[in-house]
C-alpha cells in the first residue's frame, strides 16, 4: 500500500481494527525511516515479500527505494601507473596498494548492485501481488518521478483510491486510469482525440449546441467504457452509519477594546474601502486584524515574533502570514525541513515603524545574536530592547498589554469558547478547535493551564485532557494523541 506519510499511521491501525483478532494472522508491515535504519531495510522487506502480508510505505519512500539504477552505480577501472624511479621493492610494494584498493571499490560496487536488484525485486519487479495508491491524485502527473516509478512495476492487480477522480482534469484521469489498466483508453493522444478534448469543447459558456452534444455522447462513451474499472461510491454508503451533522457559523459581535483598536487600525493604515483592492496589502491587513478580533493581547506575541525574525534576517512574506505566524516545520520522513528561507527585505509599513528607525541593525542585532530558536524565554536584555521597541507601536497605549493578557472579557471569541468549553465538560462531549494562527494555539495553551492552576484541582493537563497539534508534533506521536482522543472513556 503506497500513501501519504501522514495516513500510513492510520493505515496499520484500521488492519489492526478489522483483521487483527482474526486466524490465520496477517503480518502488517510499516515501513518508517524513523523506525528502520539503512542498514536493515533489505532484512525488512526481504521480511514481508517471502512472508507474506500487507506493507505500508509512503510514496516518497518508495520512490528513493527504486530510483536507483544500474546506471548510477559506476564500475570503478583499474588505472594504470607510470613507475616513478625507485628501488624494486617500492614499486612492488605500491603495486599491491593499487591493486587493494581497486579490489575493495569493486567489493563495495558489487554490493551496490546487489542492494539494487533486491530493492526491485521486492519492489518493483516482480513486486508484490496487489498494489494499492491511496491518494492516487499523487500519481496524476505521468512525468513526476513519483508516477514514472510507481509505473514501472510489475505487479498486474492492481487499485487506485481517491476522493475527488472528477474533481481532477482529464488528462489526469487518464494517468490514473492508465496506471490500473494500461493502454485500456489507448496511448494519450489517441484519449484525447476521443474523449478530452470532445468532452471540454462542449464545458464553455459559448460551446455552441453541437459541441455540446457531442460533449454529452462522449462523457456517457466514457462513462460506459470506465463501469467494470471505475468503482465509484458517493456519501449514501454511509448515510446510514453516520449521525446527522450540523453546521453553524456564529457571527460573534467585537468587544469595545477590539473595535476601537479595529477603527484606529483603518484610519493609521489610511484604508479607502471605496479604493480598488491591493492583494498583497489585504493578506497583511487580514493578518494583523486577525489578531485583534481573536484577543487585543495577541498584538504582543506578533509583534515580538516579527521583531524577531526580522533582527535575524528571516524573511516575512504577507502571504505566508495570512496562513500563520511562524511555518511549521513539518519534517518529512527522512528528517528533512519543507521549509524555505529566503531573502529579508526591509518592511516598509506604517504599522512596524518600531523596526525602521535611526538605530542601525548591527547594533540592535547584538541582542539577538545569540537566539536560539528553541528557546521560549527571551533574555532580559533582549527583552527589555523589544520593550523597548513595542512601545512605540500605535497600540500600546489604548489598553494595559500586560495585564489583559487572561482578560478574555476583551474578546468575545473567548467567552463564546468558554461557554462551549464549560457546557462541553458537562455534558461529556469532545471538542476540536481549529485555528490559521499558532499564537492562537498558544495562547489556549496558556490560558488552559492558567485555569486548570486556578481551580481547586487540576482539569486542564495535556496530553491528559487535551491534545495540541501542529507541525512540529511528530506523525507517530499524532497517531498516538488521535487515538488516546478517541478512546471512548
Amino acid at each position: 500500500i503506497l500513501c501519504p506519510l501522514n495516513t500510513a499511521n492510520n493505515w496499520k491501525n484500521e488492519f489492526r481494527q478489522w483483521i487483527g483478532d482474526l486466524e490465520p494472522c496477517i503480518n502488517v508491515y510499516l515501513f518508517s525511516a524513523d523506525d528502520i535504519q539503512k542498514k536493515d531495510r533489505i532484512q525488512f522487506l526481504r521480511s514481508w515479500y517471502e512472508g507474506g502480508g500487507i506493507l505500508i510505505m509512503g510514496y516518497e519512500m518508495y520512490r528513493l527505494l527504486n530510483y536507483a539504477s544500474d546506471s548510477t552505480v559506476t564500475t570503478p577501472h583499474k588505472k594504470s601507473k607510470k613507475k616513478q624511479r625507485s628501488t624494486e621493492d617500492s614499486d612492488h610494494d605500491s603495486s599491491d596498494s593499487n591493486d587493494q584498493g581497486w579490489s575493495a571499490k569493486m567489493t563495495k560496487t558489487k554490493a551496490n548492485l546487489a542492494t539494487i536488484e533486491k530493492y526491485r525485486k521486492y519492489l518493483r519487479s516482480p513486486g508484490p501481488d496487489l498494489i494499492v495508491c491511496d491518494e492516487g491524485h499523487m500519481i496524476k502527473n505521468p512525468k513526476s518521478a513519483i508516477a514514472r516509478v510507481v509505473n514501472e512495476v510489475r505487479t498486474l492487480r492492481r487499485i487506485v483510491l481517491t476522493g475527488t477522480p472528477m474533481q481532477n482534469n482529464l488528462k489526469e484521469y487518464y494517468a490514473m486510469i492508465n496506471f490500473c489498466k494500461p493502454n485500456y483508453l489507448g496511448s494519450e493522444h489517441e484519449f484525447s482525440r476521443n474523449f478530452r478534448i470532445p468532452i471540454e469543447a462542449g464545458q464553455h459558456k459559448d460551446s455552441s449546441p453541437g459541441d455540446v452534444a457531442y460533449m454529452r455522447r462522449r462523457a456517457f462513451a466514457l462513462n460506459q467504457r470506465l463501469k467494470t474499472v471505475l468503482h465509484r461510491r458517493d456519501f449514501d454508503v454511509l448515510r446510514s452509519f453516520l449521525p446527522p451533522k450540523f453546521e453553524y457559523a456564529v457571527k460573534i459581535k467585537c468587544m469595545p477594546l477590539q473595535q476601537e483598536l479595529y477603527r484606529t487600525y483603518l484610519l493609521i493604515q489610511n484604508i479607502d474601502p471605496t479604493a480598488r483592492l491591493n492583494m498583497a496589502k489585504l493578506l497583511t491587513d487580514y493578518q494583523y486584524l486577525m489578531k485583534i478580533w481573536t484577543h487585543p493581547w495577541l498584538l504582543k506575541p506578533h509583534f515580538i515574533d516579527g521583531y524577531q525574525k526580522y533582527l535575524k534576517g528571516e524573511d516575512q512574506v504577507e502571504t505566508d502570514q495570512f496562513f500563520q505566524d511562524d511555518p511549521d516545520d513539518i519534517e518529512d520522513e527522512y528528517g528533512g525541513s519543507r521549509t524555505q528561507k529566503r531573502t529579508k527585505q526591509a518592511p516598509n509599513n506604517k504599522i512596524t515603524q518600531a523596526t525602521t528607525t535611526t538605530t542601525s541593525r548591527p547594533i540592535i542585532s547584538k541582542y539577538f545574536s545569540n537566539t536560539n530558536d528553541n528557546d521560549d524565554v527571551i533574555s532580559t536584555d533582549r527583552m527589555t530592547n523589544v520593550v523597548k521597541a513595542m512601545k512605540k507601536e500605535w497600540w500600546y497605549d489604548i489598553f494595559d498589554v500586560d495585564r489583559s493578557q487572561f482578560d478574555i472579557e476583551l474578546s468575545g471569541k473567548f467567552e463564546l469558547f468558554r461557554a462551549i468549553l464549560n457546557e462541553c465538560e458537562t455534558i461529556g462531549d469532545k471538542l476540536l478547535v481549529f485555528t490559521r494562527s499558532l499564537l492562537a494555539l498558544d495562547y489556549i495553551e496558556q490560558w488552559l493551564e492558567r485555569w486548570s492552576s486556578r481551580a481547586s484541582s487540576p482539569k486542564w493537563i495535556k496530553g491528559t485532557d487535551y491534545f495540541r497539534m501542529d507541525g512540529k508534533v511528530s506523525i507517530k506521536q499524532r497517531a498516538a494523541d488521535i487515538k488516546t482522543f478517541n478512546e471512548v472513556e
